[in-house]
């Protein structure tokens, strides 16, 4: 079919906005205002992302929620003030549980901006995109992908976009209004 992988996320990859200064974890010190980015991904996304794991573990696999178990990112260890984060109490938007696992920082917004501290859990009912790695030149993918997400769901309208063009263009805007501004 030209499907490798499906993988879901609660925004746009190439810029992902959701962030909360309300989450809570052991340690936290109230006086210190902070802000952190919440990912919500499906189970399989950080396998699929290729995102590296620095210690502990990813979430299963599996489509079943995990809004238990939290995977944090390098910044967010470092913000939390953590020299162990594994095991540790987090809550955020009201789902509480441990960090299992602690990935390498990645960039969800320009390539030219600070990595910042991430959250992430594994929570399908929050779960707004699905990211579709294909393989290279499938024929017919992408009327393929139309014809069977308008089969689950015919009355809700599909937007496809290849992430490789979303890129290109946001880099592409970037270096247009660099040389405007020079």
């Amino acid at each position: 079919s030209g499907v490798v992988e499906v993988a879901g996320l609660s925004g746009n990859p190439v810029n992902y906005g959701r962030s909360t200064s309300s989450a809570k974890w052991d340690g936290q010190d109230p006086n210190t205002p902070y802000e952190v980015g919440v990912m919500v991904v499906s189970g399989n996304f950080l396998n699929m992302m290729d995102v590296k794991i620095l210690e502990g573990e990813k979430f299963g696999d599996g489509d079943q929620p995990d809004s238990m178990r939290f995977v944090v990112n390098k910044a967010a260890v470092q913000m939390m003030g953590f020299t162990e984060p594994i095991g540790k109490k987090l809550s955020v938007w009201g789902m509480s549980g441990r960090i299992i696992g602690v990935a390498d920082n990645f960039n969800v917004s320009s390539l030219h901006k600070a990595v910042e501290p991430q959250i992430i859990l594994a929570e399908n009912q929050y779960v707004e995109m699905a990211l579709i790695k294909v393989t290279p030149n499938a024929s017919n993918i992408v009327e393929e992908i139309d014809r069977v997400t308008r089969q689950m769901n015919p009355g809700y309208p599909v937007a496809m976009e290849w992430l490789d063009d979303s890129y290109r263009e946001q880099y592409e805007t970037e270096i247009v209004m660099g040389k405007l501004s020079n």
